[in-house]
């Protein structure tokens, strides 16, 4: 087996079965994958590449599906040091995380929901097993738990 291609971010170097994201548009948002190792990755993404890797469109909602791409691609142009591998609380093992991410390799067409079914929630399954509830839905939750008191 090759060496390990190792790809250095903010906080460290890229293993198999790191969650990662990357801030996109200046910080508005965050983009997140899994990585499987060798410079390879799985994301919820609208984007489309040709056969030579560059870049030939983009677009979420109906288009969106969840695709196995090269960490080159998941960057979208932004250098490796704007990303970071993201720790979370009870991972799963490297191996079950990555079985869970290639199993969902092409899945997931039309189903993409900014707040319920997204890049983060697919790549939080991966790696803890467990459904996320986002950001949004957590302020949500936390409004109306006032509101009762």
């Amino acid at each position: 087996m090759a060496d390990e291609k190792k790809i250095k971010v903010s906080n460290g170097y890229l293993k198999p079965g790191d969650m990662v994201a990357v801030k996109r548009k200046g910080g508005l948002y965050e983009h997140f994958c899994i990585y499987l190792g060798n410079g390879m990755v799985v994301h919820f993404s609208g984007d489309k590449y040709n056969d030579k890797d560059e870049k030939v469109g983009s677009g979420l909602g109906a288009d969106a599906f969840i695709q196995l791409t090269n960490f080159k691609n998941f960057m979208n142009g932004q250098k490796n040091d704007t990303a970071r591998v993201v720790r979370v609380k009870y991972p799963l093992n490297p191996s079950e995380t990555i079985k869970r991410a290639k199993s969902l390799v092409g899945k997931g067409k039309g189903t993409y929901s900014l707040k319920y079914n997204n890049c983060e929630t697919i790549a939080y399954w991966c790696k803890t097993g467990n459904y996320l509830v986002n950001k949004l839905m957590k302020s949500q939750i936390k409004y109306q738990m006032q509101l009762v008191r």
